[in-house]
């Protein structure tokens, strides 16, 4: 099936949007501008070493502060550094935000710096070379025997999934330009105070553009006239040999956002049930230390212990299935508890469990299945990366704009 990206505006919030044909998989919400932007590269001073909880508290500007895992430091680049212990009050070194404040919680920086390309990402601090699991072993393979050997004791490389259809040269030729960046940025950084800005995120159109799986039909739309024109521009000069079909839309009866009913796709993605074709349903309430899920039969009717334990495995494959869509579409993260429903046949309890744990696997964002608990509740989890739907709309039963 075809992907398409809507690139958009929403109750006057930039979307961008991940389809598969009319069907919405993701919803990305552009920040406010004030906010500690996912990407952003800064240099940041330690304010708090908090040795209990083994973190650290380090300001990108004043009074924005951001939490810091304290094993980090050892791989950190530091502009500035007082004392002899690993980190200490006042140190100043780059840092880059890796997580969006949730609630009350603080964004996070890290000093493992990520630069990113089509093809590879160059990490500063994980000085090891990787390649994407999706990636098939032979080209793998291939991979690793031609590229491993241009990481450094500065710096490593991942190679991302994209790479599956690009040539040696051009997987060469972007990780030298990320290293000239790398390079760049650490020289730059010496001359600059702290709190300085050192290499603002990409735009989050572009980081969407980025991600797209360009080996099928890919198909990018937009109705801002201004991005519009960037994307043209930046495709021909990032991508020109991809067959991306960019398209504006202009019109005027009926807007992107109603033509891919975005509207009730949020509405649906703000509450706590969700139907499913069978006639079951799911719960989901999301909480400040985690996400808990309910499966329940609901209208679902089954006559005799036989039949009823094949619907209750439908249901629960069912919603094996809806639940890693809930979570994209929803952006819930960190860890997640699901409460099945009871069956007493632990070969299709683990079944599910598999079922779920490949299903999870699709998600771009890092998902997966952890333990099956004594009471046959399944715990997964999902990396915080982005805030979730709900912290940029509010649930509006009456469904009014």
């Amino acid at each position: 099936m075809s992907e398409k990206l809507l690139i958009t505006q929403f109750n006057n919030k930039d979307l961008c949007v991940f389809c598969e044909g009319m069907e919405v998989k993701e919803i990305r919400c552009a920040g406010e501008s004030s906010e500690a932007v996912l990407g952003d590269v800064y240099i940041g001073r330690v304010e708090k070493i908090r040795e209990d909880i083994h973190a650290a508290f380090v300001e990108i500007g004043p009074g924005k502060s951001c939490f810091f895992h304290l094993e980090e430091a050892k791989n950190s680049i530091f502009t500035a550094r007082y004392g002899n212990k690993p980190l200490n009050y006042g140190d100043e070194l780059i840092v880059q935000v890796s997580r969006e404040g949730f609630g009350e919680k603080l964004p996070s920086v890290t000093g493992n710096i990520s630069l990113t390309g089509e093809y590879s990402v160059l990490t500063s601090g994980k000085k090891t070379f990787g390649v994407s699991h999706r990636i098939p072993q032979a080209k793998r393979d291939s991979l690793y025997q031609l590229l491993s050997d241009r990481c450094t004791d500065d710096f490593g490389f991942v190679i991302r999934t994209n790479a599956v259809s690009a040539s040696d040269s051009q997987i060469i030729s972007e990780m030298e330009e990320l290293t000239q960046e790398l390079e760049a940025l650490k020289a730059k950084a010496v001359t600059r105070k702290c709190f300085s800005l050192l290499k603002k995120a990409v735009p989050d159109y572009e980081k969407a553009v980025i991600d797209l799986n360009k080996e099928g039909e890919t198909e990018i739309i937009t109705d801002i006239p201004e991005i519009y024109d960037k994307l043209q521009v930046l495709l021909q000069k990032k991508y020109p040999e991809f067959t991306v079909k960019l398209r504006f839309y202009d019109d005027k009866m009926l807007s992107l956002a109603a033509l891919y009913d975005l509207k009730n796709v949020i509405h649906k993605a703000l509450r706590e049930k969700v139907w499913l074709k069978s006639g079951g349903f799911l719960i989901i309430q999301p909480t400040e230390a985690m996400t808990v899920i309910d499966v329940n039969s609901g209208k679902a009717l089954a006559r005799g212990k036989a039949a009823k334990r094949d619907l209750q495995y439908k249901i629960n494959l069912e919603a094996a299935e809806e639940i890693p869509r809930q979570l994209r579409l929803r952006n819930l993260s960190g860890i997640i508890i699901t409460d099945f429903i009871n069956m007493d046949d632990d070969q299709r309890m683990q079944s599910i469990a598999s079922h779920l744990d490949a299903c999870l696997k699709k998600d771009p964002v890092t998902s997966k299945v952890v333990d099956i608990t004594g009471l046959q509740l399944i715990e997964m989890t999902r990396k915080k990366v982005r805030k979730p739907l709900s912290d940029y709309f509010r649930y509006k039963p009456d469904m009014e704009d």
